[in-house]
Order: structure tokens, then C-alpha cells, then sequence
């Protein structure tokens, strides 16, 4: 089983926000332009915490529509930036609540 693993991507709802210097959706973009060039196939798209760093719902709204294509299932655990209610909010369909995150699918 292959599984690509990110982690801290410090997102913004304002994707013009930058954190230290780089803008983290920019980044993201291409981590997962990467992978699906260069580490496929995959079989699973794991995300931990934290995703956000200003803990707004726009910032997993962001984080749905970037992953609204990736063709495996996805796993999110969020951090201690994260706010799962948001994450549950975005992501209605999730697939199983775990204890110290959620997984779920897109």
C-alpha cells in the first residue's frame, strides 16, 4: 500500500495570506501537483493538523475544493490549529471520526 503523508500545511481562508514568507495554498498546490507526477499510483492522501492556521471554516473550504479531484481516499487528523467542527461542517461526508481527528472521503 502506498500513502502519501502532509502534514503542516498552515492554510489561510484568504489565499492571498502568507505564513513565514510563503503562501500555503500555493505550496500545497504544488506538493500535490508533485505527487500525482511523481509518487503515483497511490492508494491513500493522508493530512494532518495543521491544516489551518487561522482555524476559519473558509480555510477547509479552500482545503475541499483543491482535493475536490485527487483520485484516492483522503484522510484528515486535524492539529492544534485545526477546528474539527469546521472540518466536519465542510466535509459532511466523512467517513469515520477517530480520536484525535477524522478520516473522510471525497
Amino acid at each position: 500500500m502506498r500513502v502519501i503523508h502532509i502534514s503542516d500545511c498552515h492554510l489561510f481562508g484568504d489565499e492571498n495570506e502568507s505564513f513565514r514568507g510563503v503562501n500555503p495554498k500555493e505550496n500545497l498546490l504544488r506538493v500535490l501537483e508533485d505527487a500525482v507526477q511523481h509518487i503515483r499510483p497511490t492508494d491513500h492522501l493522508v493530512i494532518t493538523g495543521d491544516i489551518a492556521q487561522d482555524e476559519s471554516r473558509g480555510t477547509y473550504i479552500a482545503l475541499r475544493d483543491m482535493l475536490s479531484t485527487w483520485p484516492t481516499p483522503v484522510h484528515v487528523l486535524p492539529g492544534n490549529h485545526d477546528t474539527p467542527e469546521y472540518l466536519r461542517e465542510v466535509f459532511p461526508s466523512s467517513s469515520a471520526v477517530i480520536t484525535s481527528g477524522f478520516s473522510l472521503r471525497l
